[in-house]
């Protein structure tokens, strides 16, 4: 398993939990637990209020427990429909991220009404959501023009996509690359779903013919931006080693390169997350992107690294089974060679 070098929040939270670094981020649960540290003079009542309704309007839904992901793509879809001069609009400050958009501010004000008891959290071995104490429900924080704005968007997004996975996918639509969907929401869960099925030994959902289709749409859709080169080398020897594999017909008896191909499917999103903040985010952030420029090249350098390494270890795994055949075995020796080649399903496979 490799080790990237994280932010100091992210590598605290490994630190404490022993959770392995690559698996840091890579669910929806783990990203909904961290907390982000908050200086009590930066508390910020405009981006309080905006959580408060935010969380009011949810409760009025159904919801009485909401996840901190549920309030922070509300507060980002409703911030979106402002007006560029409202000043709500630049309070809710937004990078795109691990999870798509993300806000250290909402985040860590969020923290921050937590421990004045405005908002309870509840805490399972699975999820963290929070409500707002009773007393709070209908309190505001603090008022003004701009704020009314907000709220009467908030409230409208709310009606719109009051379901978690709805919101998520609405704010994916805004994303700046189209990978965010291609690899984030399609590739990387489904790909994720049938190896932890093989190392289960169960049958999963997704056929290897299934992820090869997805693979071929994220080498497709992976993006143009020449800052992103360095990712995009690795990425492609990934997919390259992926697509070897998955034709291999005894592929699913070799569970150890399952978990290898597993890891390296994470990482691959959690390091290009890492290069994507540093081109989109609010200028909030500005002062921050020398330090995310840093951590973000020494974990391509780590991931390059990896990735040459795994396609050495293939190389190995394979090289005795005489079932494979000879061009699939020199993809797999020689990949610098080699343009990937979208997978085309059979007329069989095609016809259903």
């Amino acid at each position: 398993m490799c080790c990237l070098l994280l932010d100091p929040l992210i590598q605290d939270k490994v630190l404490s939990r022993d959770i392995p670094v690559t698996h840091a981020y890579h669910d929806m649960n783990q990203y909904d637990k961290v907390k982000t540290r908050i200086n009590p003079q930066n508390a910020n009542p405009v981006v309080q209020e905006t959580i408060r309704v935010a969380m009011q309007r949810l409760s009025k839904g159904g919801r009485a427990n909401v996840t901190k992901l549920h309030i922070l793509k509300t507060l980002f879809l409703a911030k979106n429909r402002l007006p560029d001069g409202n000043s709500v609009k630049r309070d809710l400050a937004y990078y795109w991220y691990m999870m798509g958009p993300y806000s250290e501010v909402a985040d860590a004000n969020l923290t921050k009404m937590v421990e004045n008891g405005m908002v309870e959290p509840r805490i399972t071995s699975k999820l963290e959501t929070y409500r707002l104490a009773p007393d709070r429900e209908l309190r505001p924080v603090t008022t003004s023009a701009d704020l009314d704005a907000a709220k009467s968007e908030i409230g409208l997004v709310v009606k719109e996509f009051s379901n978690t996975s709805n919101a998520i996918t609405e704010t994916y639509e805004t994303a700046p690359f189209k990978w965010y969907t291609t690899y984030r929401l399609e590739f990387k869960p489904k790909t994720g779903h049938h190896f932890r099925h093989i190392l289960d030994g169960r049958e999963s959902q997704y056929s290897e013919q299934d992820v090869l289709e997805l693979l071929d749409d994220a080498v497709l859709d992976y993006p143009t931006d020449r800052a992103f080169r360095g990712h995009r080398a690795a990425f492609m020897d990934y997919a390259k080693m992926l697509n070897a594999f998955l034709r291999w017909d005894s592929y699913r008896t070799q569970k150890d390169m399952v978990m290898v191909l597993l890891d390296l499917c994470d990482t691959i999103w959690v390091v290009f997350a890492h290069g994507v903040r540093i081109h989109h985010h609010d200028s909030y952030y500005d002062n921050q992107v020398g330090a995310w420029e840093t951590i973000y090249k020494q974990q391509l350098t780590n991931l390059d690294h990896t990735v040459r390494r795994q396609l050495v270890k293939f190389d190995e795994v394979v090289k005795d089974d005489v079932d494979i055949d000879r061009d699939t075995m020199d993809t797999i020796r020689h990949p610098e060679k080699y343009k990937f080649e979208p997978w085309v399903p059979s007329a069989t496979t095609r016809d259903g």
